[in-house]
């Protein structure tokens, strides 16, 4: 068990050089420039829309005595007339590294088709995630005259707010290119610096007092950090987090008690300093149970106050767990979340998306008048792979309030998903070493089905030859000759959602767990002993997919992991699985599938 008194000892990794060409960096230069509308940072790119005021590489002395750089975007005559500040608060660099996204999509990375090939003689479902390599878009579908080429990496574009009445401000923070010291991995040390900088910009003769934060995956993550402390920022009016997950641990790093790779995950790719990073990967090596170096990269919804803006999709594997979790979460009596169906950076720049987040800064950082607490709290968003996608329901949560759960049971000797108990009791199983080991049970929908919320699945397991067992679970939509249906979304081709645990770490957290929605406790191991067969509850990432008449949703138990969580940016290990993985169904042993059900409204 964990020790509550045990001393945490950071590990750390050093960091690659502002000089190294990844870093995409031009210099410290402090001082301040006038770029004139119509402005163009580089050829093709959007030309900036109004007179800017740029005040580059600004010191902020933070309260231990360490100084960081941020850039700030602002109106020319926002010395007479304040305005708000918007903060962006991540790794990737305060000016950019904007070529990252030329890379994406239609360039592929080396080793791109090898690796593919070998997937498929492994007999790896990669179609379970990925098109086939020449289907991927260049540059994402993100025209460059979308952006201006300088926001930061995953925020919002500088030149659309400063047209709007507002100083964007991209910050690099402790560690991170010029800015001293050693790079924070989240957390309430990062919160602290981040705090700091809030009460810096508020202080400023050109600021209101308001500060709002934007920013998409670790600059959403940043924020719901800040605002989710105990201590929040007195100046800090809002935040609009854009798909960020909730629990490193949980989410992404040990997901399921399974190391994320083999122990060489880091920021260190992403950022560029002449200090260090934390190394996270070492850390999963000195620390594979949840303690309180993992808490505190945790976020406490709870604790949140102020007004938000989420947005969120399915198919972002890594982030949509935290993020909707999260939302019903907050206390705010002044919280929004809209879900889509595309990828993340899609909807970052898109001009529907700015004008809305926009009016959303309008009312809670300038207190303009202008009825956006008419909008709906909740925009849903239901896939329908091999149809028409619906967007922007309006619902009062996620799930819904009048979302109920249906109990399938898992039956070994149809290999289908009943409605009733099986009575006779069965078994399924594979070899774990083999490339394609997996167990598939099938269930057909008789009417028009929506499946909004957790998913979440009760089995009995049983290792023969070994004491430990991976578990990588699946939800699919078929049609009804049993073809997979697929929601493209530029990077990801989705088609359900998915479950992993190690079963050893499969005891319960009982303060965080209900009886649809599971939550490991990740704090021991218990490995198993020969012929014994143990229950196991385990919840599915969010979900949100229309299933028609005839229909099929397939459950897939398997021995291996489907795909990378994006395309090849973390090694995708093979789990160490030896062994037959026996899973017990029916009598006495009650494994059955459990599906959130959205019924229509009355």
């Amino acid at each position: 068990m964990e020790n509550s008194k045990e001393k945490i000892v950071l590990k750390y990794a050093k960091l690659k050089p502002v000089t190294d060409p990844g870093a995409e960096y031009d210099g410290f230069a402090p001082g301040q420039t006038i770029l004139p509308k119509g402005y163009l940072y580089e050829e093709g790119r959007l030309p900036f829309l109004v007179d800017t005021l740029l005040d580059r590489d600004v010191a902020v002395k933070l309260r231990d005595g360490a100084t960081i750089y941020v850039d700030i975007y602002r109106p020319v005559d926002s010395d007479e007339h304040k305005v708000p500040a918007i903060l962006t608060w991540g790794p990737a660099g305060k000016r950019g590294r904007n070529n990252m996204l030329d890379n994406m999509g239609g360039k592929k990375p080396e080793g791109f088709n090898e690796k593919i090939v070998g997937y498929i003689k492994q007999g790896r479902d990669i179609d379970i995630r990925m098109g086939p390599p020449d289907e991927a878009q260049p540059r994402l579908g993100i025209p460059m005259n979308a952006t201006t080429g300088l926001q930061a990496w995953e925020c919002p574009d500088p030149a659309f707010y400063v047209a709007r009445g507002y100083a964007m401000v991209n910050a690099d923070p402790r560690g991170c290119y010029a800015s001293e010291g050693d790079v924070w991995h989240f957390g309430s040390k990062d919160a602290m610096d981040m705090y700091d900088t809030v009460e810096f910009l508020a202080a400023q003769p050109w600021c209101t007092g308001k500060v709002g934060t934007a920013g998409a995956s670790w600059y959403a993550m940043t924020q719901w950090c800040l605002a989710s402390q105990e201590e929040v920022p007195p100046h800090l009016a809002a935040i609009a987090p854009h798909e960020g997950e909730g629990d490193l641990y949980r989410d992404e790093y040990m997901r399921g008690g399974i190391p994320a790779c083999d122990g060489t995950t880091n920021a260190a790719g992403r950022t560029y300093g002449e200090g260090s990073i934390e190394d996270i990967g070492a850390m999963i090596k000195a620390y594979p149970f949840y303690n309180s170096y993992w808490e505190d990269k945790r976020w406490k919804f709870e604790n949140i106050t102020i007004p938000v803006y989420e947005v969120a999709s399915y198919s972002s594997q890594m982030h949509c767990r935290g993020a909707l979790d999260g939302f019903r979460k907050i206390k705010s009596e002044n919280k929004w979340l809209r879900i889509h169906n595309t990828q993340e950076w899609v909807d970052l720049y898109s001009l529907s998306a700015n004008n809305e987040l926009c009016r959303f800064f309008d009312r809670f950082l300038k207190g303009q008048d202008n009825g956006f607490e008419e909008t709906p709290r909740v925009r849903l968003t239901v896939l329908d792979p091999g149809g028409v996608d619906q967007i922007g329901l309006p619902e009062d949560n996620f799930p819904p309030s009048r979302t109920y759960y249906k109990k399938l049971y898992l039956n070994a000797q149809m290999g289908r998903l009943d409605e009733q108990p099986v009575q006779q009791e069965g078994a399924a199983a594979y070899d774990s070493e083999h490339g394609a080991c997996q167990v598939r049970f099938l269930y057909q929908f008789e009417h028009d089905t929506k499946l909004v919320g957790f998913p979440m699945i009760q089995f009995w397991a049983e290792c023969q030859g070994y004491d430990d067992m991976d578990v990588f679970s699946r939800l699919t939509k078929l049609d009804a000759d049993g073809n997979v249906l697929f929601q493209n979304s530029i990077v990801f081709r989705y088609s359900g959602t998915e479950s992993k645990l190690r079963v050893s770490m499969r005891e319960l957290d009982p303060e965080l767990s209900t009886e649809y929605e599971p939550v490991q406790a990740f704090r021991r191991v218990q490995k198993l002993s020969p012929g014994e067969i143990v229950q196991v509850r385990t919840g599915f990432w969010p979900i949100g997919m229309q299933f028609h008449r005839g229909e099929q949703l397939e459950l897939t138990l398997s021995g291996y992991d489907y795909s990378p969580s994006y395309p090849f940016d973390r090694p995708n290990k093979q789990p160490d699985n030896h062994g037959r993985h026996i899973f017990h169904c029916g009598g006495r042993y009650d494994s059955y599938l459990a599906i959130p059900i959205l019924p229509g409204k009355e």
